[in-house]
This record gives C-alpha cells, structure tokens and sequence, in this order.
C-alpha cells in the first residue's frame, strides 16, 4: 500500500481525542482489513482491543511501560 499526501491529524485534549484522515492507494477491502483487525494494528500500535468494528466502534491500544 502507498500513502498519498496528507493533512495534519486534529487533537481535541477536553475528549483526548485524535482524529486522522489519512488516504492510501490500496483497495478498499485490503484498507478496511488492515484498520479494522487488532491483529494487524498490533503490529503498528500495540496490543489492541476493540468492541467492533463498525463506524464508532470503541477501542484501546496498550504500550509497554
């Protein structure tokens, strides 16, 4: 996959919210496996957990240490 150029992310500290918009030159379903599979964002984030994986789907990533 191959990213294109992208905007900044958005912070909202009151939230701790992060919001990213990122666009990749890839198929839609490779994209939507790979954002949306805890086995796969564990490679990049560490250990994830989340409870589904529709639009608004709640979650958390968990670094050693």
């Amino acid at each position: 996959m191959t990213m294109t150029d992208n905007p900044p992310a958005e912070t909202d500290e009151a939230t701790l919210t992060v919001r990213r918009t990122i666009h990749i030159a890839a198929p839609l379903d490779k994209v939507w496996l790979a954002v949306t599979s805890p086995e796969h964002i564990s490679q990049w984030f560490g250990v994830t957990e989340f409870a589904g994986t529709e639009v608004g789907a709640t979650g958390t990533m968990t670094f050693e240490g």
